[in-house]
């Protein structure tokens, strides 16, 4: 599983992904549990780019 990490204007500035064995990842539970937290941090990131001072 992956998630772009964008600016304002929609570039791409890199990806967060999780990987692992497919026995691992089968369980719908833990997929939704991952895919919501990599949507989490890439939404957290995206901010933290869009308000910073640099």
């Amino acid at each position: 599983m992956a998630v772009p990490i964008t600016d304002t204007d929609g570039d791409v500035l890199g990806a967060l992904s999780v990987a692992g064995p497919t026995y691992r990842l089968q369980n719908v539970d833990r997929e939704t549990r991952i895919a919501d937290l990599l949507l989490d941090i890439s939404n957290e990131l995206e901010l933290n780019v869009s308000y910073s001072r640099f």
